[in-house]
């Protein structure tokens, strides 16, 4: 297990989160958020007041082309091809010229050189590490002017479709500087033929269930009953958040996750990845393959794993997702993904800027982000999307699908910090210690912490 804890730390994440929900009444006391680093956007309702975008007068717009850098599969290019030619018959006057870059590192390498070159594009795909950087080097157009625009502004109903979590992580000191386009969500992949085999009418659906179907699927022959990949730490933080803890406090921004609550969530991980029951991947590797091959009952991954767990099973066994167990009668799973900018480029005049808005906001439209979480395995961004007949249809004829469906409004993202790398390096470390090494969970979270404070005081 050392190696994966080892190679992890090259990762990037924060520790931090927000909660994911569109109303607060609507959801267990987990979702009002009291771990916050970043406060979440108020309603559209309390939102700014309609203020025009300077420049722009409605009913004199000029045709505009808008370029869009992203990067896309073969099932992704063919939605995204099916949403443009939707949106051109939308917006005659727009054209959008899409380039797919390959990769992300390539996108974030071609982005970087655009703003030294002064040929950024208008809109491009980002990751939660990409927005901060951008927005560090000032390249970003804060997009509440365009959100609170009389014409082309975002209706109250329209803004508060969205998720409450994916609204809130494009926020910065209070400013919107992204629209949501691809969330992941960690997911429960499990032997579905194994698990009623051995008596079980469902997939657990509480950590202690977990433990005993975990205990019952493992058996003599080498299969064991629970995989831990190696981006473990997600199911510490689940634990973690479920239990109503925090990893910072929302007045100092200190990092605050050695508490009760935090040190009961890792000794309730400690325990389970040490039994005789679980498998720890050696290195940084998905877990898909001992699935396929038998090796494993169930494991931890991500809902964009799907596709890969549906090639290596190729039909050998029944198998599902379900969204992650309970905790402490609180469910809560952890979100991933990927946001739309928009870039400041002194030769994007203001028809180009509104068009890119336009475009920016027709991806949360119904069919298109249906069509875009379909493509993905991801979840729709907005309720609508998450009911449309479009997802309905590809839920029902996709078991696989279903632990996207029941995960969909109540997961959380843990929110962007500019130290990512080394606070999740110094935790990972920690839980190697703690795992590997016999360090208790309280000393072990405790010396993280203060390392951890150590260096946001030092970056002050």
């Amino acid at each position: 297990m050392r190696k994966w804890i080892i190679w992890a730390t090259a990762l990037c994440a924060a520790l931090a989160v927000t909660a994911c929900g569109r109303d607060e009444e609507d959801h267990p006391p987990i979702i009002e958020m009291p771990w916050m680093y970043t406060p979440a956007p108020a309603p559209r309702e309390t939102a700014s007041p309609t203020i025009p975008i300077p420049g722009f007068v409605t009913g004199e717009r000029e045709e505009a082309v808008i370029e869009f850098w992203h990067v896309s599969g073969i099932a992704q290019s063919d939605a995204l091809l099916e949403t443009l030619d939707a949106f051109h018959a939308f917006q005659p006057y727009i054209r959008v010229n899409e380039i797919n870059h390959g990769n992300y590192a390539m996108l974030a390498a071609q982005i970087m050189l655009g703003d030294f070159s002064g040929t950024l594009p208008h809109v491009a795909v980002a990751s939660a590490s990409d927005v901060l950087r951008y927005r560090a080097s000032l390249m970003l157009l804060p997009l509440d002017p365009f959100v609170n625009a009389p014409e082309v502004g975002m209706p109250r109903e329209e803004f508060d479709d969205i998720f409450g979590a994916l609204r809130a992580v494009g926020v910065y000191d209070g400013v919107r500087y992204s629209l949501p386009f691809t969330a992941n969500v960690r997911l429960l992949f499990y032997n579905r033929d194994l698990i009623t085999a051995n008596g079980f009418i469902r997939a657990p659906e509480t950590w202690e269930d977990l433990e005993r179907a975990a205990r019952v699927l493992t058996d003599s022959g080498g299969r064991r009953g629970i995989g831990f990949g190696g981006d473990f730490d997600s199911e510490w933080a689940m634990l973690l958040i479920r239990r109503g803890g925090t990893f910072f406090d929302s007045v100092t921004g200190r990092a605050a996750f050695a508490t009760a609550e935090g040190i009961r969530a890792m000794e309730s991980l400690i325990h389970m990845a040490n039994g005789p029951y679980a498998y720890a991947a050696e290195d940084s590797g998905p877990l898909h393959g001992a699935f396929a091959r038998g090796e494993i009952a169930m494991f931890f991954g991500w809902s964009d794993d799907i596709p890969r767990v549906a090639s290596a099973v190729n039909d050998a066994f029944d198998w599902r997702t379900a969204r992650v167990p309970e905790s402490h009668d609180s469910f809560a799973a952890e979100m991933t993904g990927y946001d739309l900018v928009m870039f400041e480029n002194v030769s994007h005049g203001i028809d180009a800027r509104v068009g890119a808005w336009d475009f920016m906001r027709f991806t949360l439209q119904t069919d298109a982000a249906a069509r875009w979480a379909i493509a993905n395995h991801s979840v729709p961004v907005t309720q609508t999307a998450l009911d449309s007949l479009m997802y309905s249809r590809f839920f029902n004829l996709n078991p696989s699908a279903r632990g996207i469906h029941a995960s969909a409004d109540n997961g959380f993202f843990r929110v962007r910090h500019e130290m990512a790398d080394n606070i999740r390096g110094i935790l990972l470390e920690s839980m190697d210690s703690m795992i590997n090494g016999g360090v208790s969970a309280e000393v072990g979270l405790t010396q993280a912490e203060e390392r951890v404070n150590a260096l946001l005081a030092e970056g002050r």
